[in-house]
């Protein structure tokens, strides 16, 4: 890997001096500091390596060039390092010694240029401009991101702290400050994205080499270096919905950061608040708590991983109805039947047709279904996004908008929120059971639909006798509202001739938003395209939208002289169907 040690020289007369480190080592009298700087980190540098001097021109005929002062030959800096440092390529960059935003900028640009894939970069800042230690550490993030490159040591010749007897002066590294810069991000990406790709990063490499050279006794490093592996296996588990190793990953996690309270941080000693940040992050997870298994689903959506969080929470309220109910969530029949049981809840399916693997067993988890029903309700939309972004888009009806993903996911979580809570409840022994939730907690949505909802009529005939006594028995519909005369006629009228008009549904939009509360049932049926566009404006607000579905019987056939048969057929209605998610 490449070294480059990017300096700058000044028009001062410098005062000969020896910086020293904190081991113990000093280089020896001289006046420029990027002499020194090659003596104690460069001796083992070579013609690879570069040394590159940024100056002005008055610099260059100050103190680069060799000059000759009262008879005196004066050696400048070209001469000293051609002498001291022969090994070592020197390039010189001339730059203005105007300091506007403009020249700062032509500067930044400069310098980047000088940088190549996989360099690792000193920065002397001792006789830069005042504004470049910062703009080091913006060169070095930029040429990390562009080029790979990586940070060596940023050097400061601390001439103001000279003693000057002995005629020392300290040099003062100031990497582990330009770090702090890159830890703020790392976290600031794992709080904000649950990103932990950086951190892992930035702890991994320098901590395991700290670790090994202190040969295991280095407390700091020996934590650092456990938080990196947890978060990396935190991370993987999501990523891979491993709902069953999340829960003791975030335990470690947890006594990892309580641990790393206890140490004093040398290092980096700002570090300690960004920890302490972080570890608010993971303080909405208990490690016995069943609402794990729905942060884990709400930690996926705060930070995007969308597919993961719809797999995850339909996954685990499956496995939270199979505790709820004494099953083994580890048996691939019973997790079937838990499935089975929220889609026949949820379209009335009489017993004859069900495709179970256990009859009674389900008949036993209706029971508790129908005691959640508001709560579990939601997770046929949360099946229906699920086939929706595992089969990428490709079915018909699919989500077109990629960002409702997310709205759609919240509304869900929100939706089953209480069940959980409910089942921690359970777990924990404040609750009794179904009977006592079913009773006494019931929300606000729950209490107005034991007290009746409405049907809103999208239609242009009337329903059948048999229509509305199936939606009494499966949602309690207590009205059935039909739309007002002059609402009805745009719907029942839509023009033959012209291109399609979405005006022409304004007055039905109209009439619908004034009437409709949560969990009323919208039926719509009419003209296709009216039909269509009306089920996409409802999935927009999510509110799901059904039809009648009916069969066919043949009731007589009649036979003529001329032997003609003539059949009399009705349609009888079997159900109320959700329209598949149009969007």
């Amino acid at each position: 890997m490449p070294r480059k040690l990017i300096s700058f020289l000044g028009t001062t007369d410098y005062t000969p001096c020896h910086y020293y480190l904190p081991d113990g080592r000093n280089s020896k009298l001289g006046k420029f500091v990027q002499s020194a700087v090659l003596e104690l980190y460069g001796n083992d540098w070579m013609q690879e390596d570069q040394i590159i001097v940024c100056l002005t021109k008055e610099a260059k005929e100050k103190n680069w060039n060799d000059k000759v002062v009262e008879g005196c030959n004066i050696c400048g800096l070209n001469s000293i390092l051609q002498v001291q440092h022969p090994n070592v390529s020197v390039k010189v960059v001339d730059i203005d010694a105007d300091q506007s935003v403009e020249a700062q900028w032509k500067l930044f640009d400069q310098i980047v240029e000088l940088i190549e894939t996989n360099d690792e970069i000193y920065f002397d800042v001792t006789n830069a401009f005042r504004t470049f230690p910062i703009m080091a550490t913006m060169v070095w993030n930029y040429a990390k991101t562009l080029r790979g490159a990586s940070l060596g040591k940023i050097l400061y010749g601390n001439f103001e702290a000279l003693d000057r007897e002995t005629k020392m002066a300290p040099m003062i590294d100031l990497a582990e400050m330009a770090s702090l810069l890159e830890w703020t991000i790392g976290i600031n990406q794992f709080l904000r994205y649950g990103n932990t790709a950086t951190l892992v990063t930035m702890i991994d490499e320098p901590m395991s080499r700290d670790l090994k050279d202190a040969k295991g006794q280095d407390a700091e490093a020996f934590q650092l270096t456990k938080l990196a592996k947890a978060l990396r296996e935190f991370s993987l588990a999501l990523s891979t919905c491993r709902a069953n190793r999340v829960q003791p990953i975030i335990q470690d996690l947890k006594g990892i950061l309580n641990e790393l309270e206890k140490v004093e941080i040398h290092k980096l000693p700002p570090l300690v608040k960004l920890l302490a940040k972080m570890k608010e992050k993971f303080e909405i997870f208990d490690s016995n708590s069943i609402m794990d298994y729905y942060y884990m689903a709400h930690w996926c959506c705060e930070h995007d991983l969308i597919q993961q969080g719809i797999t995850l929470l339909s996954e685990n309220v499956v496995t939270v109805i199979c505790w709820n109910n004494g099953l083994n969530e580890h048996k691939g029949d019973i997790r079937r039947d838990v499935n089975s049981a929220l889609k026949i809840h949820h379209d009335s399916m009489p017993e004859p047709l069900w495709r179970v693997c256990d009859n009674s067993r389900v008949r036993q988890l209706l029971e508790h279904i129908h005691a959640h029903k508001v709560a579990l309700a939601f997770t046929q939309d949360l099946t229906n996004k699920r086939n929706d972004i595992n089969h990428a888009g490709g079915k018909p009806g699919s989500i077109k908008q990629s960002d409702k993903f997310k709205r759609v996911l919240e509304k869900i979580l929100d939706g089953l929120k209480p069940y959980f809570e409910y089942s921690d409840e359970i777990l924990n022994g404040k609750r009794k059971g179904d009977e006592e939730f079913y009773h006494a907690d019931r929300t606000e949505q729950s209490k107005r639909e034991d007290a009746g909802l409405k049907m809103l009529l999208l239609l242009s005939h009337e329903l059948t006798d048999e229509q509305r006594k199936n939606a009494r028995e499966r949602w309690n519909i207590v009205s059935f509202e039909s739309m007002p005369t002059t609402v009805a006629q745009s719907w029942g009228y839509v023009p033959a001739v012209g291109e399609w008009n979405e005006s022409w549904l304004n007055p039905v939009k109209i009439w619908l938003e004034e009437i409709y509360e949560s969990g009323d049932i919208v039926v719509v049926q009419g003209e296709p395209a009216a039909t269509m566009r009306m089920v996409v404006w409802l999935a927009e607000r999510s509110i799901p939208a059904y039809y009648a579905t009916t069969k066919r019987k043949v009731m007589t056939e009649e036979s003529a002289q001329d032997g003609s048969v003539t059949s009399k057929r009705v349609f009888q209605h079997v159900q109320f169907r959700q329209y598949p998610c149009a969007n």
